[in-house]
């Protein structure tokens, strides 16, 4: 019954935003010079829009009370939010980069509302982390304070969610264990905001969202940049930004939202320095601190930036002064590392991690001392693996949301899929063969580096196949992959609503899906 109800204000909001469109009651809209003035609306209406709906669902489904004031307040908030999506919509639609915002502030909010705290992969242990950053607490460990209020999996079910965001002036702490390892520069964006909540005394779960918000902002800001400056394959990188998994680690505290969308940012920055004439000193401010970024997160996808060898003559010809700002910025990063690695000299292993490496025999050295005892080994585990794992890989890829436990609908998973190999044949990127090849090459081999990581520091000795590797691991390869097999074949397809329409479609279907599974 409550589906019906809030199907019949969805259609009512519509319905309005059509008359009063048709009204240009709100031309005011047309006259926004800034786009950015723009999305920030946009992201205030999402932001109260869905509140009221949850306030209203709430009331309704489990308390069973019908509050008209805030029906008719979500409406009207829903009414305003679509004229203005479609409103920016169209004055926009010829740019994929808006587009990407457009679409994905509405949608990434809903992911990150319908998704529960602690629901996602290891969230509690970057929760946990992301809070000693807030502290200044830079080195490793997994012991921290935090708002006793907390919980891990507190919530299992929307009921009691709204009473616990509130304002708390007299917060109490408590040590949690659960810190995960990854360097502070993942969580310096979530850890100012959650710094900021205790400061203006925000209880801990209104500065949770508020921290998985600011998350949301860092993905939504790294990957529009991507589609934006890549001279080519722009819906490769479109589609892939609306990758069901992708978004709803984008709406969490996972460091992966970072390292992934950086590691797809350097592909497209790398296409954009292969059309560029001269490489100008902001690009090399750029370029460094990605490299260095990944270096001290997810080494594995260092390979990456193999696919800027082609701009070494570019490089040769740079002006001394960039030359002194490439040496510079190098010994920066190096510096870095060399703190990162201090502080992370004391890094101690979570009990339930202990517990499994422990119970599954994981032991690293002794690992790689069975790949060494016979020069094949690495070759039958790697062929064990994608022989046993590679349709698991293309399922997590984007399906298996949560702790893998949420299974997105059929037609959303094929229809992803159709989308995006169908952004690859829609736009010939006119890249060479030797290109192409060395793209396929690059994407391989971070494929067997992710699997073999994998398999040295967590799967039990002996073992022929890796474990614990999942599809979201190999989003920086499909990159590769898919502009190594790009090409203008079906390019009377070539069409910007088509592409929004379908990914937003896609995700809404999945964001029922998560909310279905907390119901």
């Amino acid at each position: 019954m409550e589906y019906l109800i809030f199907i019949l204000g969805s259609l009512i909001a519509c319905v309005i935003a059509f008359v009063v469109n048709k009204t240009k009651i709100f031309n005011f809209m047309n006259r926004i010079k800034k786009d950015i003035f723009g999305y920030i609306i946009e992201f205030v209406l999402s932001v109260v829009s869905l509140v009221l709906l949850f306030q209203c669902f709430i009331l309704y489904h489990y308390w069973h009370n019908f509050n008209v004031i805030l029906y008719v307040l979500w409406i009207i908030s829903l009414s305003i939010l679509i004229l203005s999506v479609y409103k920016m919509i169209n004055n926009s639609k010829n740019d994929l980069s808006k587009l990407f915002i457009i679409i994905m502030i509405p949608v990434g909010l809903i992911f990150m509302m319908c998704m529960l705290p602690d629901f996602i992969p290891d969230e509690q242990a970057h929760f946990q982390r992301a809070y000693q950053v807030s502290w200044f607490h830079l080195s490793t460990g997994i012991h921290g304070l935090i708002d006793s209020d907390y919980s891990i999996m507190k919530f299992s079910s929307y009921k009691n969610i709204f009473s616990y965001i509130n304002f708390n002036l007299n917060p109490t702490y408590k040590m949690y264990h659960e810190a995960c390892a990854y360097n502070f520069a993942c969580y310096i964006i979530p850890a100012i905001v959650l710094a900021l909540g205790r400061l203006f005394h925000f209880s801990l779960y209104l500065s949770y969202y508020l921290g998985r918000m600011a998350n949301l902002i860092l993905y939504i800001t790294l990957i529009s940049y991507a589609i934006k400056i890549t001279p080519k394959g722009k819906k490769i990188f479109f589609v892939l930004g609306f990758n069901p998994m992708f978004i709803h680690l984008a709406g969490s505290y996972s460091a992966d939202v970072l390292v992934t969308s950086i590691s797809v940012l350097s592909v497209a920055y790398g296409l954009y320095l292969f059309e560029k004439d001269v490489i100008t000193k902001k690009d090399v401010i750029i370029v460094m601190t990605m490299i260095f970024v990944i270096a001290v997160t997810k080494y594995v996808y260092l390979p990456i930036f193999g696919i800027y060898f082609a701009i070494i003559p570019k490089l040769i010809k740079m002006p001394k002064t960039n030359w002194f700002l490439l040496v510079g910025c190098a010994c920066v990063g190096l510096v870095y590392v060399y703190i990162s690695l201090k502080l992370n000299s004391n890094t101690e292993v979570i009990a339930s991690q202990k517990e499994y490496y422990e119970a599954a025999n994981v032991d690293g050295t002794r690992q790689l001392e069975f790949l060494l005892s016979s020069k094949l080994n690495v070759l039958r585990v790697l062929k064990c693996t994608f022989e046993a794992k590679i349709l698991y890989y293309f399922d997590n890829f984007i399906n298996r949301l949560g702790w893998l436990q949420i299974f997105i609908n059929k037609f959303s998973f094929v229809f992803y899929y159709i989308i995006l190999f169908l952004a690859a044949f829609v736009e010939n990127t006119k890249l060479n063969i030797k290109n192409r090849i060395w793209f396929a090459i690059i994407g391989i081999v971070i494929s067997v580096l992710v699997v073999m990581g994998l398999y040295l520091y967590f799967t039990p000795v002996g073992w022929m196949t890796s474990e614990g590797v999942q599809g979201r691991y190999f989003i920086p390869c499909s990159v590769l992959f898919l502009l190594a097999i790009s090409n203008g074949l079906l390019k009377k397809l070539d069409n910007n609503i088509l592409f929004t329409v379908s990914v937003f479609v896609i995700n809404i279907l999945v964001a029922n899906d998560i909310f279905m599974y907390f119901m």
